[in-house]
């Protein structure tokens, strides 16, 4: 199946596009427009389409999609030892198409990961996958392709030590930094920062992160500094068990100006899908893998780089707000759900009696919850 580029002509070999990933999407979905088109015939790699260095074909993908759907990839390991945190991977799509866009691999050190994840530093690397068969996709070896983009975040333990607080201080608060290209491995997460020039921009928490409402900060680079692009907000409560009833969505409003008024979502939102048949419960219930959407509008005509901050912010709220709570439940009992409180995140647990629970008499129940 093939998508031009208006009927226009092109000597470069067409890119292949899978099938829609959702034929019908759930009523809950959130349009802006129909079909968005894949303009076939663009070149792997190719010359740097920016200042910022972002390469022609990233930016070409990137202009020519305005949904984007995030599916992490679930792990076996994870699921049948917990304590075996490994990298994630996530596979980012056109919402519409069902292209494969990019291959999203963690690169981080084994030691900070088993023991502070998710709020361990970690890179993490968007590959070109626009031009791979769509039925080998998951089988090629993703290190082999070429990272387009970069998310950088410093993390525990020794860049960000006190992620798990009240976010006050900027030792408190979590974010990360979206870079074009690669970056060396010889740099450690939370060593280069802004200070790369193809530091595409960032995304922190403000002061106490909002309060009851988690709140991100998205900054964008300009030839004089960086300017506020963005505000994301979400939900008081989220996780846990709430995922099997709802979906979670975050919205995406443009930068407050003074004296202006500011329309909730009016750039897009983020949405943490709820699962819709048995297979979905069940990997919710039993692994920290989920599925994403990203939902721009048209009309808000953002650029290939302000597309590439929001999609690197939705990966950032994976790891900040669903990678806390992990499987829903486990031999421990369920997690209902995640209270915000100031950037911490206190977990709603029900536990059997041979738990720890607040309240439960001799053979009872009740609910926890802590820290």
């Amino acid at each position: 199946m093939m998508f031009g580029g208006g009927g226009s002509k092109s000597n470069a070999s067409p890119v292949a596009v899978a099938q829609p990933l959702y034929q019908s999407l759930p009523s809950d979905a959130f349009h802006f427009g129909g079909f968005v088109p894949v303009a076939a015939g663009i070149p792997v790699g190719g010359r740097v389409h920016d200042a910022l260095g972002i390469d022609e074909m990233t930016a070409s993908l990137l202009h020519a999609t305005d949904t984007y759907t995030i599916m992490q990839r679930p792990s076996l390991t994870e699921g049948l030892c917990p304590a075996c945190e490994r990298s994630n991977i996530y596979d980012v799509y056109d919402g519409v198409t069902g292209m494969h866009l990019f291959i999203a691999k963690e690169r981080s050190d084994c030691v900070p990961r088993y023991c502070c994840a998710p709020y361990h530093s970690l890179f993490l690397e968007l590959k070109a996958a626009a031009g791979l068969n769509p039925m080998l996709s998951h089988m090629v070896d993703v290190d082999t392709l070429g990272t387009v983009l970069t998310l950088e975040r410093p993390g525990c333990m020794l860049a960000k030590p006190c992620l798990c607080c009240v976010a006050c201080s900027d030792p408190c608060k979590d974010g990360m930094y979206m870079h074009a290209g690669a970056l060396s491995a010889d740099v450690s997460a939370g060593g280069i920062r802004t200070t790369n020039p193809r530091c595409v921009g960032f995304a922190t928490q403000p002061f106490l992160a909002g309060g009851l409402t988690p709140t991100l900060t998205v900054m964008e680079r300009q030839p004089t500094g960086f300017r506020s692009l963005a505000t994301v907000k979400g939900p008081c409560l989220f996780g846990g068990c709430l995922e099997l009833c709802r979906s979670t969505k975050f919205s995406i409003a443009p930068a407050a100006a003074v004296g202006g008024h500011v329309v909730e979502g009016s750039l897009g939102r983020i949405v943490k899908r709820k699962p819709t048949d048995l297979a979905g419960n069940l990997r919710e219930a039993v692994t920290d893998a989920d599925v994403y959407t990203l939902e721009l509008p048209p009309a808000a005509q953002l650029s290939a780089h302000q597309k590439a901050l929001l999609l690197g912010t939705l990966l950032l709220a994976d790891y900040m707000y669903f990678e806390r709570d992990g499987a829903c439940c486990d031999a421990n009992g369920c997690t209902l759900c995640l209270v915000h409180c100031g950037g911490c995140l206190l977990p709603c647990t029900l536990r059997g009696s041979g738990g720890r629970s607040a309240g439960a008499g001799a053979g009872g129940t009740g609910f926890m919850a802590d820290q």
